[in-house]
This record gives structure tokens, C-alpha cells and sequence, in this order.
């Protein structure tokens, strides 16, 4: 049987290797820090400038696209407009997560997509210019101060889908103001466009703001804020799309109510505007590396790699739905794969909000739209 001092040396080996597996530990966790610095800058090289760059181009290209419709009317140069306008819209979606910073100053933000409109408020209003041709309306400087109602996709939707627009193909003077209003809301997405992308890539712009956190910095007083306007951005653009831009047209919002228009219904592109919210956020995931270990050689999050996954198994869901009917809100077959796709969009939510709080150390907040 083994002595009380070989006991005692035993204990002291046990607690040293106790302790040394604490130290490690705690090694381990230090060396592993969340680099909100480094990620700032990452969000900022690979996300942010580049989805504005992608969207000032494609807002640019939707402006030529009406500009040609409007000087030579034809079937053709119509269907040009229309797919621009599509890839405009698209373009936006996969950055309209972003919600802070320079695109929710001067009404950037709500001048280029006005929705929910549960009353019509777009709608009347966009008659009513058209009925009275306002001539307010055919310059972008003039448009810019009018009611967001009157900008933005909401409008070009209306002008460009509904069943009046088959004239701007024709050379009819009934068509002249509705393709000149049409331009001049392209031209106006197209100056928030640059001038959003422009405040971002200026050197003494909102990135030297974002990248040089301080107390002098009004918007920022740490590089962990940075992460949290990420976060949070992450988040509510999940809440967003599933609590309110599927749900709402689904019925689920609010069940007391009817169930809200989809956006953009006339050129029927509400699904393709989900996808690319959700292309957009799960870019997000990648562009940043939320998705992979912040410190070379720190195990890998293995649980963020499976919310990539979450976001594909959405898409497929929403494409199935747009396979199956050209009203896919109303359709049953279609409203069951759009059901479907509030479960991968929920984990999504969850194991990000986890993430975000357990790794980099944030304060998720949560707001009206949190929703089961």
C-alpha cells in the first residue's frame, strides 16, 4: 500500500495538473478573443462596400434601361427596363440588411422600398400623380422631396408592371409622363445608389468612423459596437423577412387583420426579393467569417457552417414555391413550401443570436419583431 507522502506527492501532481489544464484553458480562451477590429474591417472590405458596389451599378443600369425605354418605346427596349428592374431590386435585397449608417440618413433608406402598405397609401398616391401629371414628379431633385410613397421599387413596380404600362412601348402621349415619372425614379434610386456607396468608400467618410472607433467617434465607441451594429443587423433583416415579409402576405402576422400585399406585386418578384434578402445574409455570414474560427487553428464553428446550410434549404423552399404558382402567397401548394421556410430561417435567428452573444461577447437587444 502505497505511503501518506507518496499520497501527498500524488494530490500535488493531480493539482498542478489541475491547474495546468485551468491555465490552458483560459489560454485557450484569450488566444481565441473575438477580434472585433479585425472584423470590422472585414465586414466593411468584403460585405459592406462591395454589396453597395454591386447595388450602385445595377441601380445605374436600371436608369440607362427606362432612360432607353423613354427615348424609343418598343416591346423590347420595355422588356429591358423590366429585367433591369429586376436586378435592381435584386441587387438591393442582398444588402438592405444593412441598416444603419449612411443609407438610413437623408430617407435613403425609406425612399426605395415603401412597405408594408396595408392602405394603398403607394398606390393612390401614384394615380394621383399620374392622373394630374405633376411635372414635380419628372425630375429626380424635385422627386427626392415628394413622399417616399412615390419613390423607389413601390413606384417602378406600378409603373413599369401594372396594366397600364404595356403603353410605354408604344410612342403614345398618354405614356410620355408615366415613362418620364419612371425615369426620373430611376435616376433618383441611382443618386441614393452612389451617394451611399460614396459615404461608405470616402477616406474621411462613415468607414473612417467605423474603422477608427473612439470617444471623439460619435456613432462608435468601441470596435465591439461595430460587431453589435452587425449583429444586429443580422438579426432584425432575419425578423424582417421571416416575421413580416413572408408572414404578413402568408396571413401569420397578424391574424385579426387580412393578410398584407406582398411587396412589389405586379411584377410578381416578392420571392425573388426573398431570396436575395436571404443570399445577402448568408453572404454576410461568409464575407465576415462569422461562419468560420476567428483565430487561425481555433476549433471550427462547426454550428455557424450549418446556418449556411439553414439558408440554402430557405432558398430551395422558396424556389419550389415560385415553381408551383404565379401567386404563390394564395396558392396551397405554395403556401406550404413558404411555411417551411420559417423553420431553417428561425435556426438561423437562434443559432446566430447564441453565437453573437456567447462568442463576441454582445448584448443581443430584441424588439416587436421577435416573433416563435
Amino acid at each position: 500500500m502505497p505511503s501518506r507522502s507518496a499520497f501527498a506527492v500524488l494530490r500535488r501532481i493531480v493539482q498542478s495538473g489541475v491547474i495546468a489544464a485551468v491555465l490552458a484553458a483560459v489560454l485557450s480562451v484569450q488566444a481565441v478573443a473575438f477580434d472585433h477590429e479585425a472584423f470590422a474591417r472585414r465586414s466593411l472590405d468584403r460585405h459592406i462596400i462591395p454589396g453597395y458596389r454591386q447595388f450602385a451599378a445595377a441601380a445605374d443600369a436600371q436608369d440607362t434601361a427606362i432612360a432607353a425605354l423613354c427615348a424609343a418605346p418598343t416591346d423590347q427596349a420595355l422588356e429591358g427596363a423590366r429585367n433591369a428592374f429586376g436586378e435592381a431590386l435584386q441587387a438591393w435585397g442582398r444588402i438592405e440588411h444593412i441598416r444603419f449608417g449612411p443609407v438610413m440618413e437623408q430617407n435613403r433608406y425609406a425612399s426605395l422600398l415603401f412597405w408594408p402598405d396595408p392602405r394603398g397609401i403607394a398606390r393612390r398616391q401614384i394615380e394621383r400623380t399620374v392622373s394630374q401629371q405633376d411635372k414635380e414628379a419628372l425630375a429626380a431633385e424635385t422627386l427626392a422631396d415628394k413622399s417616399v410613397a412615390l419613390q423607389g421599387f413601390t413606384a417602378l413596380d406600378i409603373l413599369l408592371f401594372a396594366p397600364a404600362s404595356e403603353t410605354l412601348a408604344r410612342s403614345q402621349p398618354a405614356a410620355a409622363f408615366r415613362c418620364g415619372y419612371a425615369s426620373a425614379i430611376a435616376r433618383n434610386v441611382a443618386r441614393v445608389a452612389k451617394e451611399t456607396l460614396q459615404a461608405w468608400s470616402e477616406p474621411d467618410g462613415f468607414a473612417a468612423r467605423w474603422l477608427h472607433p473612439g470617444p471623439d467617434n460619435l456613432a462608435f465607441l468601441s470596435a465591439k459596437e461595430t460587431t453589435q451594429a452587425i449583429g444586429q443587423s443580422y438579426l432584425n433583416g432575419l425578423k424582417q423577412l421571416r416575421n413580416i415579409r413572408l408572414a404578413g402576405p402568408l396571413g401569420f402576422k397578424d391574424r385579426k387583420v387580412r393578410p398584407l400585399e406582398p411587396p412589389v406585386p405586379n411584377s410578381s418578384r416578392a420571392l425573388a426579393l426573398a431570396i436575395a434578402d436571404i443570399e445577402g445574409l448568408r453572404a454576410l455570414l461568409l464575407d465576415t467569417g462569422l461562419s468560420e474560427p476567428p483565430v487561425a487553428g481555433a476549433p471550427p464553428h462547426t454550428v455557424m457552417q450549418s446556418t449556411v446550410g439553414e439558408f440554402d434549404t430557405a432558398i430551395s423552399s422558396i424556389r419550389k414555391a415560385a415553381g408551383l404558382s404565379k401567386k404563390p402567397f394564395e396558392d396551397a401548394a405554395a403556401r406550404t413550401q413558404l411555411i417551411l421556410v420559417g423553420f431553417p430561417l428561425k435556426n438561423a435567428f437562434d443559432t446566430g443570436a447564441a453565437y453573437l452573444s456567447e462568442e463576441a461577447g454582445l448584448t443581443i437587444g430584441f424588439n416587436a419583431l421577435d416573433g416563435d
